[in-house]
């Protein structure tokens, strides 16, 4: 037993001198097969984008006002009858109401921000929120889609304002990304995020801020500082003073409406227009003959002079049906006229030359009359536009030659209606177009060429 205890510890001796003289190496590794990585660095660490939910939320209220505006624009331009007007411009309130509600919310979340370096962006939005509060009141009181499109172009531009001017520099102190030619939150060259693209490229999964800020910076190279012109022409031209804080709020002032002098002269001219611009038709005729009983027509030809001095001639004609009870009148003849025009309003004088013949019941033949008569005419009326050539009239006109008994008409004052048109020049250059045959050019040959 003792010798074996010898030979043991003889044994571990040799064993610990022998690892002694080796050199020490340290642990071998253990193969990976692939399956063991290298924890990852701080560099490949993606930080999510700051206020990425706020530019979230700003994005969708962009893209409903730009939805609302799209549907104010289209039945602007539609043509349809007040009642049904009505009931779209209602819809259109109620969107906007509920557009407003949303961009309140997402103010609420702004102003509630603790960041000490986000105080300036709290202060801005605490007060954009009391005037988006306004917004929400007038919009509840708006009566037409005039007021509801003004709160909805105002609204927008001051959310512009706030994204571009104020949580855009935030943004970019966030993400260490320098700011563009050190430009300050309220300076004049402040880059439009807020169009061109850019919020969406904020949004976009998958990818670093820092990528994202500057693919966004190099989407917007235009300065956003300042009243778009799209505002301008949306807000159309009752205004003297346009102003603006350093939010964007804009405050119009309203140019004091004044009383407009009256003038017989208008601006609009006719000079050097060809023949054709200058003549156009005329067909009248007076409602008050029933067409039961006769027709008592008036048509020809005018002239202008000018854009108010018209002159015209045609002809006249009545027709009274014979079965009638009482004295029966016909006729016809030419006439001539004078007409001067102040907008769509008329003052006119004629003259014509008739040949009339009445005839009376029997037991009343010697009150008979077969000759010819003059006819005069004093009258106003007014013209309703049909297009651009075309337009309806009615006028009342009073005769000082009138004669009972020898009149082509049945009162001293004849109410006319009719149609004009203003212009022959179309029909001057369509009717060639549609009878004139087109003839095909024979191909040119070898042997022509």
């Amino acid at each position: 037993m003792k010798e074996t205890c010898l030979s043991l510890l003889f044994t571990y001796l040799l064993v610990f001198s022998i690892a002694a003289q080796v050199p020490n190496k340290g642990p071998v590794p253990l193969p990976t097969n692939g399956l063991l990585h290298q924890p990852p660095t701080t560099s490949l660490i993606r930080k999510p984008l700051p206020f990425k939910e706020e530019i979230r939320q700003i994005q969708s209220i962009k893209k409903a006002y730009d939805s609302l505006n799209r549907e104010i624009r289209k039945l602007q331009e539609s043509k349809i009858d007040s009642i049904q007007k009505d009931s779209l411009v209602n819809g259109l309130k109620i969107r906007g109401i509920k557009i407003i509600e949303h961009e309140k919310a997402m103010l609420l979340g702004l102003s509630s921000q603790t960041s000490p370096s986000s105080q300036q962006l709290k202060n801005s939005a605490i007060y954009l929120l009391s005037q988006v509060e306004k917004s929400q009141a007038a919009m509840h009181e708006a009566k037409d889609m005039v007021a509801i499109e003004k709160i909805i172009r105002q609204n927008e531009e001051n959310l512009k304002a706030i994204f571009n001017e104020q949580l855009m520099p935030e943004l970019e102190q966030k993400l260490g990304v320098p700011l563009s030619n050190q430009i300050k939150p309220t300076g004049a060259t402040t880059m439009d995020y807020y169009g061109k693209g850019a919020v969406e490229e904020l949004v976009r999964e998958k990818i670093s801020p820092t990528l994202t800020m500057a693919k966004a910076q190099t989407m917007v190279k235009e300065k956003s500082k300042g009243i778009t012109n799209e505002y301008l022409r949306n807000i159309g031209n009752n205004y003297s003073k346009i102003s603006m804080d350093s939010l964007g709020n804009i405050q119009v002032a309203e140019a004091k409406k004044s009383v407009k002098k009256f003038n017989l002269r208008e601006s609009k001219s006719l000079k050097n227009a060809p023949f054709v611009n200058r003549t156009g038709l005329y067909f009248w005729y007076d409602p008050l003959t029933s067409f039961a009983e006769g027709i008592f027509i008036d048509l020809g030809i005018k002239y202008s002079i000018n854009s108010q001095w018209h002159p015209y001639a045609g002809i006249i004609a009545k027709r009274q049906f014979k079965s009638q009870i009482g004295p029966v009148s016909t006729g016809e003849g030419i006439k001539g006229g004078l007409r001067f025009t102040l907008g769509k309003w008329m003052v006119q004088g004629e003259l014509a030359r008739s040949r009339l013949s009445v005839a009376y019941a029997p037991g009343y033949e010697h009150k008979n009359f077969d000759g010819v008569i003059w006819i005069s005419g004093l009258g106003a009326g007014r013209s309703i536009p049909i297009g651009k050539r075309l337009q309806s009239v009615f006028f009342l006109t009073w005769d000082p030659l009138f004669k009972e008994s020898r009149s082509i008409s049945t009162s001293r004052f004849q109410l006319k209606i009719g149609f004009e048109l203003n212009q022959l020049k179309k029909i001057m250059e369509e009717v060639p177009k549609n009878l004139i045959p087109t003839i095909p050019r024979p191909k040119a040959t070898s042997e022509g060429m």
